[in-house]
This record gives C-alpha cells, sequence and structure tokens, in this order.
C-alpha cells in the first residue's frame, strides 16, 4: 500500500511490483526498432544534399536533436507529419492524445500561449484516411491550411503521402518496405512548375540481436 497527501487529506493506492525474466532466444522483434537513419537533405542554395545520420534509442527518443540543423528538420519536416502509430517518441514541445470515440488522433506543439502547429488525423477501421494540418509561422499571424493525403497500393499497404494546399500539391513521398514489412526508405519530392523536385531521402536501419547481452550458461 501506497500513500500520498492531498488537499486536508490523505490518498493511499496499491501498488504491485514484480520479477520478469525474458529469455533471449525468444526476443525476435530487434529488427523491428528504429536505431539510425541516414538522411539526405537538399536545400534550396545547393545542389549536392547535406548528409547526416539521426540516432535513436529502443523507445523512439531522438538522440541527436543538440544538432540544430538536426532538430529544424525533425521538428518542422518529419515530426508533425506522423500520425499515431509513427515510431517516434515525442519531444519537448510537443501533445498529443487520441479520440477513439471519432477516431481522431491530435498533435500540436505550443510555442509560448499560441499553437505553432496542429494536426488532426483521421481514420476509418484504423486505417488513416486524411489529415488535416494548421501551421502558424513563427512571429506570424498567417496560418497555412494544408492537407495531408495517404496513399494505397491495391494491397491496401501505405506507399506515400502528398501535401496538399487547397489543390495545389505541396509534396509527395513515395515508402518502401523491407521483407519485414518495416519502412526501408522514405523520399520526399516538392512539386514546383510541375517539376519534382528533391527535398529529403530518410534511409532507415533497425537495432539486431547483436546488441542483446550474451546468454549466460
Amino acid at each position: 500500500m501506497v500513500g500520498y497527501p492531498s488537499g486536508d487529506g490523505f490518498v493511499s493506492f496499491q501498488r504491485l511490483a514484480g520479477i520478469g525474466i525474458r529469455y533471449r532466444r525468444t526476443i525476435d522483434y530487434m529488427d523491428t526498432i528504429l536505431k539510425e537513419q541516414s538522411v539526405s537533405l537538399w536545400t534550396n542554395d545547393n545542389t549536392e544534399p547535406k548528409l547526416f545520420v539521426m540516432k535513436y534509442d529502443f523507445y523512439g527518443n531522438n538522440l541527436t536533436l543538440g544538432d540544430p540543423l538536426i532538430y529544424k528538420f525533425f521538428d518542422e519536416q518529419v515530426f508533425p507529419y506522423e500520425d499515431g502509430a509513427s515510431c517516434y517518441a515525442s519531444f519537448a514541445g510537443w501533445d498529443y492524445k487520441y479520440n477513439s470515440g471519432e477516431q481522431v488522433f491530435l498533435r500540436k506543439k505550443t510555442t509560448g500561449f499560441y499553437t505553432s502547429s496542429a494536426t488532426r488525423f483521421y481514420y476509418a477501421e484504423g486505417k488513416l484516411t486524411k489529415a488535416e494540418i494548421l501551421i502558424t509561422p513563427m512571429g506570424s499571424l498567417k496560418k497555412d491550411r494544408w492537407q495531408l493525403e495517404p496513399i494505397y497500393n491495391s494491397g491496401n499497404l501505405l506507399i506515400g503521402r502528398r501535401l496538399m494546399d487547397g489543390k495545389t500539391p505541396l509534396w509527395e513521398e513515395t515508402i518502401t518496405y523491407r521483407l519485414n514489412g518495416m519502412r526501408d526508405k522514405v523520399q520526399r519530392v516538392k512539386i514546383s512548375n510541375g517539376q519534382r523536385i528533391p527535398v529529403f531521402e530518410i534511409k532507415n536501419s533497425y537495432y539486431t540481436d547483436n546488441v542483446l547481452p550474451a546468454p549466460e550458461h
């Protein structure tokens, strides 16, 4: 029994603790946990991409956000567009919640007393159908309202996404997968005057059994 003071009274509750044993031979999911992402990032002022690596722990926390370039890239171009099925853990400044009745996942970022990014992801039978994105640039009263459209193949596998400003496409992504069903690569291009211009490419790598401790004999 654990207790703590609350107002003029005292609240107590039961707390259970136990020890679990997980055998190394039964851990067969290491190749589903994201370890690193090799990124090629194109900008408006260069023809050769900037290359960097984003590293993750077992819980999906990005361990490289101390680098200003990586933080800006992850915070502005990657994280806002990830829905409730994302492998990424949330980080400072971001909140999220899921309404199971309406099947809506809300992700938002707040800076000071106003919202700078808010996205509503809509589902039907557990499948993402659309997303509505509201972006307020820092120091601006103007709000950008975009729509994120998922792209599925005939087998209902998500193979891409498209960001729309009304009927105008802003960018489009292509997603490829590994044999075990995990994402292998994400490529994003922006649409300008009918041309497809590369924005970034992310190549995923996953943990392996090699990081596990050796079995005891």
